[in-house]
């Protein structure tokens, strides 16, 4: 069944999904997730095996606007931690939004929240629910795929708006460490940013060094097409050269010659005739 509604951003529309919903458990997904054959049934069987509340995934990720092909592969495979508190107040390593709720999890947490244009919903409200003790596993085999790009929703949003959304569990919790909380955060922010100016470097230099690359065979293309149009050439005045020394060559500028002499004796025996050209 799909289910409309106004643009409210993904916390809403996911609370939307769940009061929809009538299951024990959510599967929440993206439009940039592909999900793998076995997918839900290994949610479900692990579920189910460990009394995890919530279950996230490793993924593969790939790149560009055209459809996946299977055949193509991935170069990446992201594997998140899974309940890391400590290392959830810098990055979401709890797992992606791609995973799968239990309802009272959900409910007991009050869901998502709903800020508008903000990202990291996800990150925010798996570290609620850790905080609140449901137990968070994570499935070290890749259930779905990721697509990555650059125009996606980070780009169009503030990831330390999202980054200070996601600290909120961790200083209701811990009142006297909001200070503590907001420095560590900002601290790796900061170093994050570094990283990342330093891969755009990189991934500047890595399209030269393409580029370079694919001059370099363009220029070796056509200095191998002179090449062999130089050996042709010479072929050719080899070919000239032996015809030139050929008896029939020398035969034939003989009869030429004499050719020549014969229009010349006929015109001077026949002046008024104007000779055989006539």
């Amino acid at each position: 069944r799909i289910i409309r509604q106004p643009n409210l951003y993904l916390g809403a529309a996911r609370n939307r999904a769940a009061r929809e919903a009538k299951g024990d458990f959510f599967l929440f997904m993206d439009d940039d997730n592909l999900a793998e054959p076995h997918e839900i049934s290994t949610f479900v069987r692990v579920a189910l095996r460990t009394g995890a509340a919530i279950l996230t995934s490793a993924q593969r990720d790939f790149e560009g606007k055209e459809p996946f092909r299977a055949d193509e592969g991935s170069s990446y495979v992201f594997a998140p931690l899974g309940p890391a508190i400590s290392t959830g107040v810098i990055h979401n390593f709890f797992g992606d939004a791609n995973a799968f709720v239990r309802r009272d999890a959900l409910e007991a947490t009050g869901g998502f929240r709903e800020d508008r244009s903000v990202p990291c919903e996800d990150w925010e409200f798996f570290a609620r629910a850790v905080l609140a003790g449901f137990p968070l596993e994570t499935i070290p085999d890749p259930l779905f795929r990721y697509r990555r790009s650059r125009d996606g929703m980070y780009a169009s949003t503030s990831l330390a708006a999202g980054m200070l959304r996601a600290l909120r569990p961790y200083r209701e919790a811990f009142p006297s460490l909001s200070g503590a909380l907001l420095l560590t955060q900002g601290k790796f922010a900061q170093a994050e940013a570094f990283w990342r100016e330093a891969g755009g470097t990189r991934h500047e230099l890595e399209t030269t060094r393409q580029e370079l690359e694919a001059t370099r065979e363009q220029r070796d293309r056509v200095q191998n097409i002179l090449n062999q149009k130089e050996r042709d050439l010479w072929k050719a005045r080899d070919e000239l050269s032996r015809i030139h020394r050929s008896r029939i060559w020398r035969l034939g500028v003989r009869l030429r010659r004499w050719e020549q002499k014969l229009r010349e004796a006929r015109r001077a025996l026949f002046p008024r005739l104007g000779g055989p050209e006539r």
